[in-house]
């Protein structure tokens, strides 16, 4: 069984986000295992054909949505890197390490917030 849970701190270091399982070690079983724990899962895939990178994430918490949103005043950038980390729950690291990767899945951070549509109305 892989631990997911955040350090001390109540932040992923990088030797812990290096500890989970690789894209070659996810199971169907460990999926369902997740989706217990945390819910919604999804697989982020990126890159083309023998360079493809596939990263399994949840959903964020309030707490890294919080302390993503004051980093990324400074560094709008760092807003992404924290959400990735937080919710990267295995799979190839590079997804989340090399800048091509990264870049390419950042463009998708709002579906790894799991943001539902919402109606408002005036009454």
């Amino acid at each position: 069984m892989y631990n997911s849970k955040p350090s001390q701190e109540g932040f992923l270091k990088t030797t812990e986000i290096m500890n989970k399982p690789t894209a070659d070690q996810i199971t169907p079983e460990l999926i369902e295992q997740w989706k217990k724990q945390h819910g919604t899962v999804l697989v982020f895939r990126a890159g083309e054909d023998k360079d493809k990178k596939v990263g399994y994430f949840h959903t964020p918490t309030r707490k890294a949505y919080s302390y993503a949103s004051v980093a990324g005043q400074k560094d709008p950038m760092e807003f992404n890197t924290i959400l990735f980390k937080e919710s990267f729950l295995g799979g190839d690291i590079e997804i989340i390490e090399n800048n091509d990767y990264f870049m390419s899945i950042s463009q998708n951070v709002e579906k790894l917030m799991n943001l539902m549509v919402v109606e408002v109305e005036k009454l």
